[in-house]
C-alpha cells in the first residue's frame, strides 16, 4: 500500500517535470532584443517611480501613459507583452535584463546625486558670496553720513568757512 502511494507521487512528479520543456513558449518574430528591452524596462521603472509634483507634470505632457513608452521605442503592446513573457520564461535571461537595469538605474542615481551636491555646493558659494556683499555694502543713510562728516573735517582741517548749520539733517553743501 505504501509502496503503491509512493510509485503514484513519483510517477506524478516525473509526468509534471517531463512536460515542462514542451510547454515553452516560442520565440516570437519580432522579439525585442535583450538591449532594447533594458532600455523600455528602465524607461518603465522611471516612469512608475513618479510622484507628487513629478507626476502631475508628467500627465501634462503626456508622458505617464504606457503608449508614450511603446512609441519611443517604436514597439507596440502586443510586441513588448510577447516578448517580455518570452524573456520571462527564460529566467536566467529575464535576471540577467532585469540585473542591468538595475545597475543602470543605481548609475542613473550616482550621477543625479553628484549633480544635486554639485548644484548644493554652488549655492552655497552664491550665497556666501552674497552674503560678503551684504556685510561690505554701506547702506545708503551711512554712506551720505560718512560723505558729510568727511566733508566737514576737510574744511575744518584746510581752514575753509565753517558751515552755518551744524544740524544732521541738513547738507553743508547747500
Amino acid at each position: 500500500m505504501m509502496l503503491k502511494r509512493l510509485l503514484i507521487y513519483i510517477g506524478v512528479i516525473l509526468f509534471a517535470t517531463s512536460c515542462y520543456k514542451f510547454n515553452n513558449p516560442e520565440k516570437p518574430k519580432n522579439l525585442i532584443s535583450k538591449d532594447k528591452m533594458v532600455d523600455i524596462l528602465m524607461d518603465i521603472r522611471l516612469i512608475s517611480s513618479a510622484n507628487g509634483a513629478n507626476k502631475s507634470v508628467l500627465i501634462s505632457r503626456g508622458i505617464l501613459d504606457k503608449n508614450y513608452i511603446y512609441k519611443k521605442h517604436n514597439i507596440d503592446s502586443l510586441q513588448f507583452a510577447s516578448s517580455n513573457s518570452y524573456y520571462a520564461y527564460y529566467i536566467e535571461d529575464y535576471e540577467a535584463i532585469y540585473a542591468k537595469v538595475k545597475d543602470s538605474l543605481e548609475s542613473l542615481k550616482k550621477e543625479y546625486d553628484e549633480l544635486v551636491e554639485q548644484d548644493a555646493q554652488n549655492k552655497r558659494v552664491r550665497d556666501s558670496i552674497n552674503k560678503i556683499k551684504r556685510q561690505n555694502k554701506p547702506l545708503k543713510k551711512d554712506f551720505i553720513r560718512a560723505k558729510r562728516d568727511s566733508i566737514k573735517k576737510a574744511i575744518k582741517k584746510r581752514g575753509l568757512i565753517e558751515p552755518i548749520s551744524d544740524v544732521e539733517n541738513e547738507s553743508p553743501l547747500k
